[in-house]
């Protein structure tokens, strides 16, 4: 039984490396307190949209390659551009394109409050 032990080691080990990686990366409202000025945060919450609108746009692609290409028999009588309708319904109605939709809008959001008007810091 001395390997159970050995096992339950390196799970440990394991644990606390991804533990120590999460705590000592910086979260975002770290790093937009650590921009200079509203110029910074604008720029960084404006790359942060556009990387929730990329994953979007990905998983829509995923969504429908995986319609096409399937053998499930739900679909196997239909010709691929119905297919590929059928895998755009599903991304339109997926969790994962809701929760990516409005990251995308929040982000938009935060830089937008950062982009001027009164009171802006620079």
């Amino acid at each position: 039984m001395f390997w159970i032990g050995r096992r339950k080691h390196r799970e440990r080990v394991a644990a606390e490396f991804i533990a120590d990686a999460v705590l000592s990366t910086p979260d975002k409202g770290q790093l937009l307190d650590a921009c200079a000025n509203d110029v910074e945060r604008r720029s960084l919450c404006l790359q942060w949209a556009a990387e929730a609108r990329n994953e979007w746009y990905a998983g829509r692609k995923r969504a429908i390659a995986r319609v096409v290409l399937s053998d499930h028999p739900r679909y196997k009588q239909y010709p691929p551009e119905v297919r590929a309708s059928i895998g755009e319904q599903q991304w339109g109605r997926s969790v994962e394109q809701r929760d990516l939709a409005s990251l995308e809008q929040m982000y938009s959001r935060w830089a937008q409050s950062y982009a001027g008007g009164p009171g802006a810091k620079e």
